[in-house]
């Protein structure tokens, strides 16, 4: 994986929190809102399909949102933006994995 790349992964990750307004850290579960269940759903099998140190790192990234995610939908108008927030992700991770399943 090169620099430029990962700059571009933390990148992507940071203007999503940013969205969101929180930090990162989480389990997992299922947040109600299903752009960014989609999301997280769609990350762990693109990490899995990536494998190694770019599966790892997508991981991570995976597991941050899913914690910033489960805070934000703790409070109404975060959540009402999340859709837009979530799927503006999944197209960011769309240009920048193209063989993984968006």
């Amino acid at each position: 994986m090169t620099k430029n790349f990962v700059l571009v992964l933390v990148l992507s990750a940071a203007s999503v929190l940013a969205a969101c307004g929180k930090k990162g850290g989480g389990d997992g579960d299922k947040l109600g809102v299903p752009e960014c269940d989609a999301y997280l759903d769609k990350m762990a099998a693109c990490a899995t399909k990536q494998g190694g140190t770019t599966g790892e790192q997508l991981t991570k990234m995976r597991n941050m949102m899913a914690g910033a995610w489960k805070d934000s939908v703790k409070d109404d108008a975060q959540k009402a933006e999340m859709p837009k927030a979530c799927t503006t992700a999944i197209a960011d991770m769309k240009k920048q994995f193209p063989t993984c399943d968006w």
